[in-house]
Parts: structure tokens; C-alpha cells; sequence
């Protein structure tokens, strides 16, 4: 095997110091840098950059193709025919009554009442300071209404509208301590209570007040008695002073003869030709403060010497408990003491936190809740008026249900039920039977709980970045479905969910069937606009107001998730405050009535007026056509709980109707064994004794 030789290998001499080759060319070669000849860590960054620039391409492709579907699609009639309303142009506030025959407006000098339908004016209330800002109006009566404003100085005024007047019943801040004010109103849905959140400079509670409904009926019939025998005392007067001047002219001979008129005398007001009869300056009883409601803080779950962690909460009446510990108690000042020792051990990391971050402020969502079995055995009751309401604070991952049955010895009530969630409560929603009750969370989620049997019929996430600000329970029509036997109820429910961060979707869900959340907003392109308004129609709730940050009103379809129309003001007018809109339904989904302000525009001519009241009659418009025509009545109640033996006897029922789909079912089952049995081979067989006679 030949060997090779370097020659001269003593002449070759070491390299010295200057010629020695650099450090790189020592180094093993980067197989990358054969196409790319930058170094680290600059290749490294070039090629972050590369991905970078190749995302944002494949979303601008993305986007760029969803505008152009978009831009393909066919848009929905826009109409434009607001009737214009110079009266009521400077409206605080809009409110439909829970019947849609009239419609309340707050004013800057008081409140007005008009007819829904023609829009003529019923009666009104007036006082230069009042500025109405928020109305709240249900029915109590037969076309009797209570009404609860809270003017721009924080007063709440309490009123009672019938026989087309408006009977100030109390003004609530004259019993409240000097410098409170009100800040919201809630009212039950027959008007049995209301509950009233009030602050001051150092606290925030809930006042919840009885109404004497029955007490108002009887009074204001007796007024109404009284003035229609006042009206026809006055008018038989007025009658005998014309006869008397009658029978002195002629007795002078100055006339000729005078026909009379003869008229029966009405027995009601509807049957009397006499003009309505209009009750002034009625002293209604002033309704009672039924129990205080201060804000419970937040409670630690833990064991306790004292049985359950209830139980020691009603024993503590300082109001200064934070959680329940081992045979002791945690208090505010443990807590304060540990957020100290927290924040000097943190200090560092804690500076780069914001400083100026404003906390929110302290309110109250509450329900009012129907009988159920939610509080504890021996508080139920069996008329259809609310026992019990469910409170949620700012903040608080608790929602507490306080009894209104139960008498209580303090007027500052404490709660009989606690439910604790994951995260802090931001929105609650009952269903028109408020046996179904929806929880919305900062986080995005939203539970939908059976509260009679204590069990959630679904729970979803509906928003990655926003907290949940609206919920409402919808019952369109292609939702529902046949009961469920024995149980009564309804296995589909729909509940609308709205976010801050612009997401509007529906949610499905159902007994023994599976959530589904169905986003309504589209594919989203850039930033969504928020929702300022989200409002069902009352006689077609499939259909659904909506209102953008930028103006823009418009109706759609929920269940085909559809846009069915938009609405704009005139020209040279647009929506007043977008953020709050002044905006109302009324004549059970006929009208939709709003307040436009004028715009900066110059071809505006100069007498037109700041603002006005605009009101546009769904009723013409086309799209709409085929909602009217099935508009839905009152949904019944979701779930109805009966008792054990009617659910025997139920199921019992039941199983005797499918008593001869299941001895069909068995003669198939049979027949085809048998027809298997007899394609099998003679030696499988197994042979039977023959019978004999």
C-alpha cells in the first residue's frame, strides 16, 4: 500500500504572530451562512422580522378579502322617514309603559305622558328645577302606572299616573341623611317593590321599599268617585243657573222659546258624554322602607367552629367581617395589615403599576325573584309576587339573596343565600318566570342556572379581552320547541349576551343538550365598535335593536343572524350623545322614538331648531312585514315545578302512551333474532323436542 509523503516538511516554518489567521476562520462555518452571510445574533433577528412581515401579510389577505365579501353582499334598506316631534325636542330621558299605550318623557322642567300611538299629549307634570334623567314606569292596574324618576340634582320622585294625571306620591330624599343622593332605581315587574341605591361621601347601600299597590287602587277610585260627583254636581248647577236666566228673559220677552236638551245620567265616566274626568291633588299612602342593604365584602371560604360559614356571618353584626378562618374570625384590619406587608415587600415591581387608576363605583345589580325553592324550607310562598331579591355589588364575586317575606327585627336585613362565583359579578339577568337566572363575570363567562333544582344549564366563555355588560333572556320563535314531560319546561333557552369589548352573540343552551355560543357580530376586521343600546322588541323578540358607537341603528334577525334594516335621522341631524342615546320602543314594537341633535353642517338652514324628538313607525316598514304578522305574545314559564305525585302520574301517563311503540319495537327485535336463527347452518341448530298433543 503506497504512503505518501509530504517532502520538505522541515523547510515549512511556523506562521508568525501578524500572519496568523483570524478567530472566525478558526471556527467550524455555519452551514446557514452559505446563503445567508450575516452573523448571529443579526441573522436571528432578520429572520424574527421575516415572520413578522409574513403574518401581517396573510392578515392583511384575510382582511382584504372579508371587506370585499362584505362589499359583495347586499345591504339592508336604509329608511329615512322620521316624523319629526318640535315639542319634546329637549327629552332627558324616554320610557315606554309596560302595556305600550303611552310613552313617558323627562323633560328639563318636569315630566310629559303621550299616546304612544298618535302621539298627542295625555298629561304632565312640571317644575322648573326638575330635570328628568332616568324614568322607570310598570303597571299596577288596569291602565294605573307607577313611575320612579331620579332628576339631574339625584332626587328620586315617586308618581302614580292615572285618569290621565300625575299624582306625585313622595320624594324620597327628604327622609335620606343630608348629603345623599340616589344614583338608581330598580322596580319589580308588577310594582310590589322597588329597590333604591343611594350614596354618600362615605357609603353606598340599597334601600328596598314596599309599595302599597292595592292601598293606591282603592284611594284612587274613591278620588275618582269623588270628582265625577263633583263634575255633576257643578254641571246641574251650571243647568239650573241657564234655566233661571232663561225664564227671566222670558218672562221679559226678549227670547223666543228654548229647546232643552235632555241627557240621562251616566252611571261610570266611559258612558257619560261629559268630558274625561281628571283627578288633581290626590294624597296617596307613602310607601314603607322594607329593609336596608349595605355591601358585603368579599368572604373566605374556610371550616369554622360555629358549623357553616352562614351561620357565622348572621352571628356578627359589626358589618367589619372578611372571611371565616379556624375557630377564629379574619377581619379588615388583618387583611389592611397584610396588604402592607405585601406592597413593602414588592415595592420594586409595584412602581410600574399605574397610578392614577380610578376604582369603579360602588352599585348594585339586584332581581327581583318569584317564589322558588332557592331560600331555605318554611319561607316559600305561594302567591306570584316577588319573596326574595338577589343583590351583586361592584367587585364582589358573591350574590346574595335577602328574603322579603321573612319579618325581620333590624331593617338592616342580612342575607339568607350566598352564591359565590370565580371572578367578580358584572351582569344579571333573570327570565320572565324567574325560574331560569343568567350571571355574567368580568371575565367573559356567562352561567345560565336552573336556581329551583340548583343545577346550571350551561356555561360559556363569550369574550377573550371584555367583561359581559348585557344579558337578556330572548324567546324568539324559532327557538322554542314542545315541553318536556313530566317537568313542564321548555328544554330551549336563549339568552342574549353583550360585551365591552364590542362582542354580541347568542347562547344556546338546554336541558340534556349541548352550549353553543353563536357570535352575531361577523367576522371581525379591525377594533368592533361597541354597543351602546341592545334591546329585543317587546311583541318580536327575535328582533333586535342595536345601536353602534358611531351612530348607527340598525335591526336584525338574531335567529337567522341577519340585518334586517337600518334607520337614520334626517339630514343635517344625528343621534344625541351616542354613548347614551335617548332612545324608545313603544306601542308594543309599533313606534321607535329618539332624540336628534343638529349637526355642525352649513347647508343646515339657520331657524332650524338644536334638537328635536324623531319617530319613526316600524309598523310601514317592509322588512318588517312578516315579524308583525306573527308577533309573539307573552312567553309562558320556563320551568314549572310540580309536585312529586303529579310527576308519577305524569311519567306514568307516559309510559302507557309508549306502550305500543315498545311492543312493536319487541315483535321487530323478535322477528329479526328468529330471521337470524334461521340463516344459520343446520349443524349451529339446536334441535327442540317436539310437543305433543
Amino acid at each position: 500500500m503506497p504512503v505518501y509523503v509530504r517532502k520538505n516538511l522541515m523547510s515549512i516554518t511556523p506562521d508568525s504572530l501578524s500572519n496568523l489567521s483570524s478567530d472566525e476562520d478558526d471556527y467550524i462555518k455555519d452551514p446557514d451562512q452559505l446563503i445567508d452571510k450575516l452573523p448571529q445574533p443579526f441573522r436571528l433577528v432578520d429572520k424574527i422580522f421575516n415572520r413578522l412581515f409574513d403574518i401581517a401579510w396573510e392578515i392583511c389577505a384575510i382582511r382584504e378579502a372579508i371587506r370585499e365579501e362584505e362589499r359583495s353582499k347586499i345591504r339592508p334598506p336604509l329608511y329615512d322617514c322620521a316624523v319629526k316631534l318640535d315639542d319634546y325636542g329637549k327629552a332627558l330621558s324616554l320610557c315606554e309603559s309596560t302595556d305600550g299605550r303611552y310613552l313617558l318623557i323627562g323633560l328639563p322642567n318636569g315630566l310629559a305622558v303621550i299616546n304612544a300611538a298618535n302621539q298627542l299629549p295625555v298629561s304632565s307634570w312640571e317644575q322648573s328645577d326638575a330635570g328628568i334623567e332616568t324614568v322607570r314606569a310598570c303597571l299596577i292596574g288596569v291602565q294605573v302606572y307607577f313611575v320612579a324618576t331620579i332628576d339631574s340634582n339625584s332626587v328620586l320622585r315617586l308618581f302614580c299616573c292615572a285618569y290621565e294625571g300625575i299624582h306625585l306620591i313622595k320624594v324620597v330624599n327628604e327622609d335620606l341623611p343630608e348629603g345623599s343622593k340616589v344614583v338608581d332605581v330598580q322596580l319589580s315587574h308588577e310594582g310590589d317593590y322597588i329597590a333604591v341605591t343611594i350614596e354618600n361621601e362615605a357609603d353606598t347601600w340599597l334601600d328596598v321599599f314596599k309599595l302599597p299597590c292595592d292601598t293606591w287602587l282603592r284611594e284612587l277610585e274613591n278620588a275618582q268617585a269623588n270628582a265625577i260627583k263633583e263634575q255633576k254636581a257643578a254641571a246641574e248647577s251650571a243647568v239650573d243657573k241657564q234655566e233661571a236666566g232663561d225664564d227671566v228673559a222670558n218672562e221679559d220677552g226678549t227670547t223666543g222659546s228654548v229647546t232643552k236638551a235632555v241627557s240621562s245620567q251616566p252611571t261610570t265616566p266611559r258612558e257619560s258624554p261629559m268630558p274625561p274626568v281628571t283627578i288633581h291633588d290626590v294624597q296617596l299612602s307613602k310607601p314603607l322602607l322594607h329593609m336596608k342593604i349595605k355591601p358585603t365584602p368579599s368572604v373566605v371560604t374556610a371550616s369554622t367552629s360555629v358549623g357553616n360559614q352562614l351561620a357565622s356571618f348572621k352571628t356578627t353584626d359589626d358589618g367589619n367581617i372578611i372571611g371565616l378562618g379556624n375557630r377564629h374570625i379574619i377581619q379588615e384590619q388583618h387583611l389592611e395589615m397584610r396588604r402592607n406587608v405585601f406592597k413593602q415587600f414588592h415595592e420594586e415591581q409595584l412602581r410600574y403599576l399605574p397610578k392614577d387608576v380610578d376604582k369603579p363605583k360602588l352599585r348594585a345589580q339586584c332581581l327581583f325573584l318569584n317564589p322558588s325553592l332557592i331560600l331555605p324550607a318554611g319561607l316559600e310562598t305561594t302567591a306570584d309576587i316577588p319573596n326574595s331579591i338577589a343583590v351583586a355589588w361592584t367587585g364582589s364575586t358573591n350574590i346574595c339573596h335577602y328574603n322579603l317575606i321573612k319579618p325581620v327585627k333590624d331593617i338592616e336585613g342580612k342575607p339568607e343565600v350566598i352564591w359565590p362565583c370565580s371572578s367578580p359579578v358584572t351582569a344579571l339577568a333573570t327570565s320572565p318566570c324567574t325560574s331560569l337566572l343568567a350571571i355574567g363575570q368580568n371575565d367573559g363567562t356567562v352561567t345560565v342556572w336552573n336556581k329551583q333544582q340548583g343545577i346550571p344549564l350551561g356555561v360559556s366563555h363569550t369574550s377573550r379581552h371584555g367583561e359581559v355588560n348585557y344579558l337578556r333572556f330572548i324567546t324568539a320563535a324559532p327557538f322554542e320547541r314542545p315541553v318536556t314531560q313530566p317537568y313542564l319546561q321548555s328544554p330551549k333557552v336563549v339568552v342574549l349576551v353583550g360585551s365591552t369589548d364590542g362582542q354580541f352573540c347568542l347562547i344556546k343552551c338546554g336541558y340534556g343538550e349541548p352550549v353553543r355560543v353563536q357570535h352575531l357580530d361577523g367576522p371581525v376586521i379591525e377594533e368592533p365598535e361597541k354597543f351602546t343600546v341592545i334591546e329585543p322588541l317587546s311583541t318580536m323578540p327575535q328582533v333586535v335593536l342595536l345601536v353602534r358607537e358611531m351612530s348607527e341603528i340598525s335591526l336584525m334577525d338574531v335567529s337567522k343572524k341577519h340585518v334586517l334594516c337600518l334607520a337614520a335621522l334626517p339630514p343635517g341631524y344625528q343621534l344625541s350623545s351616542p354613548m347614551k342615546p335617548i332612545i324608545s320602543q313603544a306601542g308594543n314594537a309599533q313606534m321607535l322614538y329618539l332624540r336628534g341633535d343638529k349637526t355642525d353642517d352649513e347647508n343646515q338652514p339657520n331657524d332650524a331648531e338644536e334638537s328635536a324628538l324623531f319617530v319613526f313607525q316600524l309598523r310601514s316598514f317592509p322588512c318588517l312585514d312578516g315579524y308583525l304578522q306573527k308577533a309573539s305574545q307573552e312567553h309562558g314559564p320556563y320551568v314549572a315545578h310540580v309536585t312529586v305525585q303529579k310527576r308519577f302520574d305524569a311519567l306514568l301517563a307516559d309510559r302507557l302512551i309508549q306502550q305500543n311503540s315498545r311492543q312493536q319495537r319487541m315483535q321487530q327485535r323478535w322477528s329479526m333474532l328468529r330471521g337470524e336463527i334461521d340463516n344459520l347452518p343446520s349443524r349451529y341448530r339446536v334441535s327442540t323436542p317436539a310437543i305433543k298433543a
